[in-house]
């Protein structure tokens, strides 16, 4: 078997020197713009609609106060926030020295695991913070 057909069963595309290096920019302004303030006083759409809290309120404020050095109130505001940072902090580093070295770290299967893990655990807080404005208003 050749390099050629080798390549072409593979199961997972991988980032291209462009997907990582859009990732990292997205990242950078994300935090840009918390950093700057700009994402701070934005109305959450769901809750304004619903009377209940999404699975990211919380998520701005519990930013700013772990940035400011007082993860302990970033805790109180969002409890996520703190492993999200980690998992960010972690990815910013991988795809940075893909991104330099030009050469697969993580396969495309483990990221899609991470965001996936990521998200189930977002829903399934934010259902249990539901259930828990629901019961205390009632």
């Amino acid at each position: 078997m050749t390099h050629q057909e080798s390549s072409s069963t593979e199961t997972a595309p991988r980032f291209d020197r462009w997907g990582r290096f859009t990732i990292l920019a997205i990242m950078a302004s994300v935090v840009g713009l918390w950093g700057v303030g700009l994402l701070e006083g934005i109305p959450c759409v769901f809750q304004d609609c619903t009377g209940l809290p999404c699975p990211f309120c919380g998520g701005t404020r519990a930013f700013a106060t772990l940035a400011a050095g007082r993860p302990a109130e970033s805790l109180a505001w969002h409890p996520l926030i703190i492993p999200g940072a980690l998992v960010t902090i972690f990815a910013a580093a991988v795809l940075t020295f893909e991104l330099l070295c030009n050469r697969e770290v993580v396969s495309m299967v483990w990221w899609n695991r991470l965001f996936g893990s990521w998200v189930m655990l977002l829903f399934v807080f934010g259902i249990f913070r539901i259930a828990a404005t629901l019961f205390t208003k009632g």
